[in-house]
């Protein structure tokens, strides 16, 4: 993750964890991109743990609608997804999962505000 990006998300966190505090623990970092002191010893320690290249930069898990929780992959606005990022996106879509690429920070809450949104209009429907 490039200092640009770690900068967007730990502003939408942030922000998160202050708009939403009963969701505080729901929403969460996947460090793939993490540049690790151990190098491929390191990364290939990781994997046999179930680490995978291509996973979302954040994760909300917090069920909306159909969907049972967003995967939230951070980009700078020039930034593009690798092929495994897209195929890591496809593989939770299918499977029900929304998911986003957030190019900036206002990207970035609107995706969190958008699902929060729908989050609680069904949690109206269900008279929670």
């Amino acid at each position: 993750m490039s200092r640009e990006e770690h900068q967007i998300q730990s502003a939408a966190v942030k922000r998160f964890k202050m708009k939403y505090p009963k969701f505080h623990m729901c929403l969460f970092a996947i460090p793939n991109g993490a540049v690790l002191s151990g190098g491929a010893k390191q990364w290939n320690y990781l994997a046999a743990e179930g680490a995978l290249p291509g996973v979302s930069d954040l994760f909300l898990a917090v069920p909306a609608s159909v969907y049972s929780g967003l995967f939230l992959e951070v980009k700078t606005e020039k930034g593009s997804l690798t092929v495994n990022q897209r195929s890591f996106l496809k593989a939770v879509r299918d499977i029900g999962y929304d998911t986003k690429v957030c190019k900036g920070v206002d990207a970035l809450d609107k995706a969190l505000d958008e699902h929060m949104e729908l989050y609680f209009e069904c949690a109206k429907i269900r008279g929670e």
